[in-house]
């Protein structure tokens, strides 16, 4: 039997943890739909609302201005998620979600620099 004993460390300070998050409606926009089956299983006490059009989730964040949102960084539209999230108002207090975060210093830096709260892919499972 072997037994590892691992420290516990605070999670890095652009991390932003959607479990403990008031809101009980998630919206999600991904160009992945395996992503919006990922969130449902991740956050079951949530309702989730789920697309891969652009329009129809700015439209849902407009509709439900209490909903926490989630956005892609590469969600197939004509912008990244990151500058979605900084130019619509609606979406200001917006979540970037991409695979990108955990390696690239120049997304989580421009995302910082812009106010706007990052959450892992991996951390979906």
């Amino acid at each position: 039997m072997v037994r590892l004993i691992l420290p516990r460390v605070a999670p890095p300070a652009w991390f932003f943890n959607i479990g403990n998050h008031v809101a009980k409606e998630l919206i999600v926009l991904d160009d992945d739909t395996n992503i919006h089956e990922k969130v449902r299983r991740l956050f079951p006490e949530k309702t989730v609302f789920a697309t891969t059009r652009e329009d129809e989730f700015i439209k849902l964040a407009q509709e439900m201005p209490n909903a926490l949102v989630l956005v892609d960084f590469d969600f197939g539209g004509t912008r990244s998620g990151l500058d979605l999230i900084a130019s619509e108002p609606a979406l200001r207090q917006g979540v970037l979600v991409s695979g990108r975060i955990s390696f690239d210093r120049d997304l989580r830096g421009s995302a910082l620099d812009r106010g706007v709260r990052m959450y892992p892919k991996e951390c979906l499972g």
